[in-house]
């Protein structure tokens, strides 16, 4: 298995024979954005994230054909909080990290936003930052036009008496 290029998610990475493709759906940059979004939800209070209970993760665990004890399933329950928590303190930049465990923390959230989503485990949106940003955005080019597009108007009035 090869190293991974900082610039490619963490499955990309990962090389494999067959008709596997090395495409993804969402770029670092939308995913990034997207757990950005879920993050100020979070913390907001917008959203709810539920972990699966030590309960979920035994009736789980039987499908898979694995008998876990009460204490391996709560053990798993609190390493999933704690996962989440340790991923959140390096991307909302509480805990320091170099680039490459930082972007790793990022596809982890995505990772854990993914699994949440498809299981019902989150309530509440956490889309509407983004859109908001995009408007924001938006608005600031057309201003800047706006101005361009006057500058242009003096220009042709002054200078060529248009």
């Amino acid at each position: 298995m090869s190293e991974p290029n900082a610039d490619e998610h963490p499955a990309q990475s990962e090389k494999t024979q067959g008709d596997e493709t090395d495409e993804t759906l969402f770029d670092y940059e939308r995913v990034s954005l997207i757990v950005k979004d879920f993050i100020t939800a979070w913390i907001e209070n917008r959203i709810e994230i539920e972990f699966p209970s030590a309960e979920v993760i035994q009736t789980y665990s039987k499908r898979q054909g694995k008998n876990l004890t009460d204490a391996e399933a709560d053990v798993r329950e609190a390493e999933h909080k704690n996962e989440f928590e340790g991923l959140i303190s390096i991307v909302a930049g509480e805990k320091p990290s170099t680039k490459e465990e930082y972007r790793k923390a990022v596809y982890g959230l995505f990772r854990i936003l993914v699994m949440a989503r498809e299981g019902k485990r989150i309530t509440g949106t956490f889309s509407g930052a983004s859109a908001q940003e995009r408007l924001d955005d938006l608005e600031r080019k057309i201003n800047s036009t706006n101005k361009l597009v006057e500058q242009l108007l003096r220009f042709m009035r002054d200078v060529l008496g248009v």
